[in-house]
């Protein structure tokens, strides 16, 4: 009988403990807005720590339920920890409550790409891009640029490249990836796209740096203009305090251009006993 009134009392302080708990809990929430707890859940974000992030993404919800923005970074963070079904499930209510939340769609597209699911992907970049109204269109057009870059399709992979510096001219990740894949498909060689990897690259915000340059010297050598690609490479060479593997990879072009200078002036000679010499 004493044992079984033991175990009552217990159960009574349990349920006043968790009790108190709640009301704390509530207390603590009703002292901040979702706001508050969508800031802190974006720290974590932030910080990769997606524990931390899913937490008060579900405060901010709780605060607002009509918070869609708390929806689509909770997807996001779900997203990080491999959860898909969570992640397309938050997101779609976030576009649920506001259908041209335009940043919802790309997250979701990216999400679905990441699991491997293309066809849906590009589905869901359509929903923008199509939308006369989507004001991520450039964004849109570059991450449909990316799918098919990992699918090796470089044709769509232009294409879509350029159409996203179309809508938006100072598009500048989109002008150099756009310019090395016309280099990479050794397209320097005719001269309207030698001056539009050029105008790309010289357009950009910071168009000096040490990639950008190497880029130039690149399409030079396409065009067979072998005494600019040098003035640029030997700029890099000889700059002081510069990356290593920026001096690295001007040398190694260095090398190939005397080598292409001297076939295209020799045309009748072994390069190989031109390099031995």
């Amino acid at each position: 009988m004493k044992c079984c009134r033991f175990f009552t009392f217990l159960l009574i302080l349990v349920s006043l403990y968790s009790c108190a708990q709640n009301i704390n809990t509530t207390e603590e929430l009703s002292d901040k807005n979702s706001t508050y707890y969508y800031n802190i859940g974006m720290a974590g974000l932030t910080a990769q720590n997606y524990a931390v992030a899913i937490s008060n993404f579900k405060k901010a919800i709780l605060k607002d339920p009509n918070n869609y923005k708390a929806y689509d970074k909770l997807a996001i963070a779900y997203a990080n920890v491999d959860d898909e079904k969570e992640a397309i499930k938050n997101i779609d209510k976030a576009l649920n409550i506001k259908p041209d939340y335009y940043q919802a769609i790309l997250d979701k597209a990216l999400i679905l790409q990441s699991n491997k699911k293309t066809p849906d992907a590009i589905k869901t970049l359509n929903l923008c891009i199509k939308n006369d109204f989507c004001s991520l269109k450039p964004q849109a057009y570059y991450e449909l640029a990316n799918i098919y870059r990992t699918t090796n399709n470089t044709k769509e992979y232009i294409k879509n490249l350029n159409l996203a510096i179309l809508y938006d001219r100072n598009f500048d990740i989109a002008k150099f990836n756009l310019a090395r894949a016309y280099i990479k498909n050794n397209m320097c060689s005719e001269n309207n796209i030698k001056n539009k990897v050029l105008f790309l690259l010289n357009s950009q915000k910071n168009n000096k740096t040490y990639d950008n340059l190497l880029l130039k010297s690149k399409c030079y050598i396409q065009a067979k203009e072998f005494n600019k690609a040098s003035k640029i490479l030997q700029k890099i060479i000889f700059s002081s305090n510069i990356d290593k593997k920026y001096k690295t990879k001007a040398i190694k072009l260095s090398k190939e251009l005397i080598i292409l200078k001297y076939t295209n002036t020799n045309p009748q000679e072994n390069p190989i006993k031109f390099i031995n010499k």
